[in-house]
């Protein structure tokens, strides 16, 4: 079983902070030859572009794969698998109802975009990890 929350969006989000890294390294330039945007409003906008290129290029999954007794997870820049077993929880998140967070015994959680076909995610793990529990948004 293979979730998608969106297809393209691995090559979307790389795409996007593609732009954005180039327009940082472009406030950084500017700034430091003196014809940019002030020293603060830069090291704001450089914090803000990490904190996203962390979340949606490391910790966010655009492709979620239940296969067999594996759990499959990629985000924008890199995959981890684990043992069907491991998964201890799904639940929303406490920031977003728009996103599911699979708690996992041994490894970071996995935030996952919550669209239409999730259903059978959850189900596809409830099948190969009996202890596991889903809790309802």
């Amino acid at each position: 079983m293979v979730y998608r929350p969106v297809r393209g969006a691995r090559w979307l989000l790389l795409a996007v902070l593609a732009v954005f890294s180039v327009a940082a390294v472009g406030l950084v330039v500017a700034t430091v030859g003196g014809n940019g945007p002030p020293v603060l409003f830069v090291a704001a906008w450089l914090a803000a572009f990490g904190w996203n290129a962390y979340w949606w290029g490391v910790r966010t999954a655009v492709e979620v794969r239940v296969d067999g007794p594996t759990l499959t997870w990629r985000t924008v820049v890199r995959s981890a698998e684990v043992p069907l077993h491991d998964v201890l929880r799904v639940r929303p998140s406490r920031a977003s109802r728009q996103l599911a967070v699979i708690e996992l015994r041994e490894a970071r959680r996995v935030l996952v975009p919550v669209r239409y076909g999730f259903g059978a995610l959850e189900r596809a793990i409830l099948a190969g990890a009996p202890g596991a529990s889903v809790e309802e948004s």
